[in-house]
């Protein structure tokens, strides 16, 4: 009886040291960052989800961005669920995406709610200057038919030029210092639009993103406006 109870506590140690073993050997998650901006002017606020967790503030409203937030790395189901007090909640966008491990992505929710457009960049902030200050321009309204272009305000000279809806540029090194642009755009062949932004101080070491969004015809808060959001990590 003695020898029997003896190989039973033997094999409930082994069984154990196995279980441990495993676990120990289980790879920790890896993780990307994503930073969600609802730029689509008529749509809802959202909530953010990575596949069936939320991960974003409760409520994204148009022109708000969540900063970067920590996903799991790898191929990722990235929900946006409308927030309606007057309706039950609905999944809106179903975005597939695979986040490498350690980098930095910038989700832009774009075009009229009812197209559920939606555009993914890596913004490789890993691989930016600490001396310089960085800066990159987006054209994310969906009526500019032919070019956007961010130019220095004092002399109208062009940084980023012909940009069309859904153009986005690698990020472009500044001296750190104070700036003003314009945005220049074209309503026909002759009608040239200008956009002031006012005016944005640079810090060394950090990413900007100048976003031209709204409707040319909107009005309110879907009226033709830019932002600049600052990239960090």
């Amino acid at each position: 009886m003695k020898k029997q109870l003896k190989m039973a506590a033997m094999a409930v140690l082994s069984c154990s040291a196995l279980f441990w073993s495993c676990k120990k050997d289980e790879a920790p998650k890896q993780y990307a960052k994503l930073n969600v901006f609802n730029m689509s002017p008529d749509a809802p606020g959202f909530n953010v989800q990575s596949d069936s967790t939320i991960v974003g503030p409760y409520v994204l409203l148009y022109g708000a961005n969540t900063g970067y937030l920590n996903i799991e790395a790898g191929n990722r189901n990235l929900l946006m669920t409308t927030y309606r007090l007057d309706s039950v909640d609905t999944v809106a966008y179903r975005i597939p995406a695979n986040l490498a491990v350690n980098q930095s992505f910038s989700l832009f929710l774009v075009d009229s709610f009812s197209k559920k457009s939606s555009l993914l960049v890596n913004d490789k902030l890993d691989s930016l200057s600490k001396t310089r200050a960085h800066l990159r321009f987006i054209n994310l309204c969906p009526d500019t038919l032919r070019r956007a272009d961010l130019v220095m305000a004092a002399d109208s000279s062009t940084i980023f030029g012909n940009m069309f809806f859904r153009d986005v540029t690698s990020f472009r090194e500044m001296m750190p210092g104070d700036y003003k642009w314009k945005v220049r755009y074209m309503l026909g062949d002759m009608d040239t639009m200008w956009l002031d932004i006012p005016l944005k101080v640079m810090n060394a070491g950090k990413a900007y993103t100048v976003i031209l969004q709204g409707f040319i015809d909107g009005t309110g808060k879907q009226a033709l406006q830019t932002q600049v959001a600052t990239n960090q990590e």
